[in-house]
């Protein structure tokens, strides 16, 4: 419906367009905090120290809040959101509203630091319907008090802006909105999406198989991100496909000892919405296949046979969340060769 939801605990989260209402798929996210004290109906508009009430408008969850802001004939106004918290110096963050005018016009989207002062800023191109607007940087200094803010340079014009969800959070991009009703930090736990025991025996071939995954990557981690993993309870015997900003391919390790499998490096071509593809038959012949782009020779080969979970998103120690979607995961108890595997990844 367009609408954004919660999801309570032990219940998948699916993402949907906004737009156009498709379903992107199954979303996989780390954990986070929303750093901001409140987010739904915190935010003062002051003009000469004065805080002028708000009036109501119906918010991007479809609740009717105090969100509206008239800024008709205010002097450089400007509206604040205040975080009482401390934000450590070399550290990422990034922060995120959704905003909305009467009209389109353009306004500053700002971080200020006033512990000591640092100012980071963009420009947020506001419409008439509800849109979420980011801004990521690194602290030189340590922050105790901060405010996220819009503000206009222009004096006496008319503006009539909706604002919605604040969100500061420590990484350096943005993830889902972190509901806050109170004046508490709100944290969201990690995703986990796993198959285990007879879920996961019942239908793998621990000899060959081939799995296919259709995923969205907003965001490719330095790290990588895991579309999936392979393991047996442990690092010890492990097995995933990983995304990051150099490579994706497939790495494992095997008694502890790490094994770099398959790999195609990261280029224009490899997009962050994969389709990819990978296959094991018996030693030595593992491939995989993103977006139609073959590396049918591993550099390694893995044993497959040690294996008795399979996680989605994510590895058993919690590392390289995927931090997107998953729109498809297919498991074939074969191995496809390379024309198959090249047809279901183009």
């Amino acid at each position: 419906n367009g609408l954004i939801e919660t999801a309570s605990a032990n219940t998948p989260r699916f993402d949907y367009d906004p737009v156009t209402g498709e379903c992107k798929g199954l979303l996989i996210e780390e954990s986070r905090i929303n750093l901001v004290n409140d987010n739904a109906t915190n935010f003062n508009y002051s003009i000469n120290n004065q805080i002028r009430a708000t009036q109501l408008d119906v918010a991007p969850d479809g609740t009717t809040v105090l969100c509206k802001h008239d800024l008709t004939g205010a002097n450089i106004p400007f509206l604040n959101c205040i975080a009482n918290t401390t934000l450590s110096s070399g550290n990422t963050y990034t922060m995120s509203m959704y905003l909305k005018g009467t009209t389109s016009f353009s306004a500053s989207f700002a971080f200020v630091g006033e512990t000591t002062s640092e100012i980071y800023s963009n420009t947020a191109n506001i419409t008439t319907e509800w849109k979420r607007f980011t801004l990521t940087f690194t602290l030189v200094n340590t922050q105790t008090l901060s405010r996220l803010q819009v503000f206009f340079a222009r004096q006496g014009e008319a503006k009539i802006i909706s604002i919605w969800g604040a969100q500061l959070e420590a990484g350096a991009f943005p993830t889902s909105y972190i509901f806050r009703s109170s004046g508490q930090q709100a944290s969201r736990s990690a995703d986990l999406a796993d198959m285990t025991g007879t879920n996961f025996s019942s239908w793998y071939n621990s000899r060959e198989g081939t799995i296919q995954t259709n995923i969205a990557i907003p965001y490719r981690a330095v790290g990588g991100a895991r579309s999936f993993a392979l393991d047996n309870g442990t690092v010890a015997y492990m097995l995933d496909f990983t995304n990051s900003s150099t490579k994706v391919g497939l790495e494992g390790l095997e008694n502890s000892g790490y094994r770099s499998i398959a790999f195609i490096s990261n280029s224009t071509s490899i997009k962050l919405n994969q389709t990819t593809a990978y296959s094991t038959q018996p030693a030595p012949s593992q491939i995989i296949c993103v977006n139609g782009t073959l590396n049918p020779t591993g550099k390694t080969y893995i044993t497959t046979s040690n294996y008795a979970n399979l996680r989605l998103g994510t590895q058993v120690n919690g590392a390289g969340y995927l931090n997107g979607t998953i729109s498809r995961l297919t498991y074939y108890p074969r191995a496809l060769n390379d024309a198959e595997i090249q047809y279901l990844t183009q």
